[in-house]
C-alpha cells in the first residue's frame, strides 16, 4: 500500500490522502451509523475518488483571506453560490428528485457530503439551518463550518438571499 500511495503522490499528499480517508470513514460513520474500514479502503479507486472531492474542498479554503479585516472575495462568494443554484437547478427539472431531496434530510446530506452544495450555501443557508439538530451538525461538520462562519458577513448573506430568495421568505 506504501508503495503504491509512494507511486501515486509526492511527500505531503501522502498525508493529505490519509486526513482525507479518515476524515471521509468518520463522517461516514457518524452519518449512516455503519460501514466497515479496511485497508483495502485506502487502495480502491472509491479511496481516489474520495481524495479527490476531499481535495476539492480542502483547495476551496483559500479562498478567503485571512487578514483581520475579513475581506471576501464577492465575485468569487457569486460563483460559488452560483454552483449551488445551478446544482439545484438541474435537480428541479426531475420533480420526482427534487421533491425527495426536500423531504429526505439524508438525502440533504448525502450532496452536501459530496460537496454539490458549496460552502458558502451551506453556512448561509435557512434551509440547512432548519435540519433537525444531529443533521444539521453533520452538514456543518461536512463543510468545516466554524472555519468559515467568521466571514459569514452581512454582504454574503444579502447576495445569498438574493440568489436564493425562495428560502428566505
Amino acid at each position: 500500500m506504501v508503495k503504491m500511495l509512494e507511486s501515486t503522490f509526492r511527500g505531503y499528499e501522502i498525508s493529505l490522502f490519509m486526513i482525507a480517508q479518515f476524515e471521509s470513514f468518520i463522517l461516514y460513520r457518524e452519518l449512516f451509523d455503519s460501514g466497515c474500514i479496511t485497508p483495502a479502503c485506502l487502495t480502491s479507486e472509491k479511496s481516489m475518488w474520495r481524495y479527490k472531492k476531499w481535495k476539492k474542498q480542502f483547495d476551496g479554503r483559500t479562498v478567503y483571506s485571512a487578514d483581520k479585516k475579513r475581506k471576501t472575495n464577492m465575485t468569487i462568494v457569486q460563483n460559488e453560490l452560483l454552483k449551488s443554484l445551478s446544482f439545484l437547478e438541474a435537480l428541479s427539472k426531475d420533480y420526482q428528485k427534487l421533491e425527495y431531496f426536500l423531504s429526505n434530510q439524508e438525502e440533504i446530506l448525502k450532496y452536501i457530503i459530496l460537496v454539490k452544495m458549496t460552502t458558502l450555501y451551506v453556512i448561509a443557508s435557512p434551509f440547512v439551518a432548519k435540519l433537525e439538530d444531529g443533521k444539521r451538525e453533520y452538514a456543518y461538520k461536512a463543510v468545516n463550518y466554524e472555519m468559515y462562519k467568521e466571514y459569514l458577513t452581512d454582504e454574503v448573506l444579502d447576495l445569498h438571499k438574493k440568489i436564493f430568495y425562495w428560502e428566505w421568505s
